[in-house]
């Protein structure tokens, strides 16, 4: 019998950058070099999207998800405006053959053909307009109607109703209003105004 039919495919480690004694290998394990001998570490998955994470310290601590790890490591960083994908729609299958970087429409495309993400497959916004590739606009992973986000805009822009000063009866020290108006079309409180025009002048004879 072929004794290499069931060997395991071969693994090929990188380091990771910026975290000296730390490497990532090909098909999505990571191993710490921190102690005597090498460990290779445990990782952890998260509660919303189940994607594996370790811990890595570099005089500070982190927490980083693995399939960034291998594509950082074997590919280079990630470059601007593009996301990273797995090929199969399994987040635990960080193999190096199942990750690739894409930007978000082909990300999204992933997901709905494997079927992991609900929010990709509705075909309306909640106020029923249709995610047509016209009406679509991405904004960190996520789909915007672009007829509500408009209109959103426009809403806040509409100057907000002013108060009618005339429509006050009192002012802020409890004194009714006489009807007298000052200039600019406010209303004139006349004991407030007495009592600091009493007050200017008690303080100009004073500095005399």
């Amino acid at each position: 019998m072929n004794g290499t039919r069931n060997a395991p495919a071969a693994e090929n480690w990188l380091p990771i950058p910026d975290f000296p004694g730390y490497e990532v290998s090909d098909l999505g394990r990571v191993r710490s070099f921190m102690r005597s001998a090498p460990i290779i570490m445990r990782q952890q998955f998260t509660s919303t999207g189940g994607y594996g994470h370790v811990g890595l310290h570099n005089g500070t601590s982190h927490t980083r998800k693995v399939h960034s790890l291998v594509l950082l490591a074997f590919v280079g960083p990630l470059p601007k405006g593009m996301v990273r994908r797995h090929l199969d729609g399994n987040v635990r299958n960080n193999a190096l053959s199942n990750l690739r970087y894409g930007t978000q429409s082909e990300n999204l495309l992933d997901q709905r053909e494997h079927g992991t993400n609900a929010r990709s497959n509705k075909t309306h916004c909640p106020q029923g307009h249709e995610y047509s590739p016209e009406n679509t606009k991405m904004d960190g992973g996520s789909r915007i109607c672009r007829t509500c986000h408009n209109q959103q805009g426009r809403d806040a822009y509409v100057p907000k109703v002013r108060r009618d000063p005339m429509a006050k009866t009192h002012c802020p020290k409890g004194h009714a209003y006489d009807g007298t108006v000052r200039s600019g079309g406010y209303l004139l409180c006349r004991i407030c105004h007495n009592a600091w025009a009493r007050a200017d002048f008690a303080k100009k004879m004073a500095a005399r």
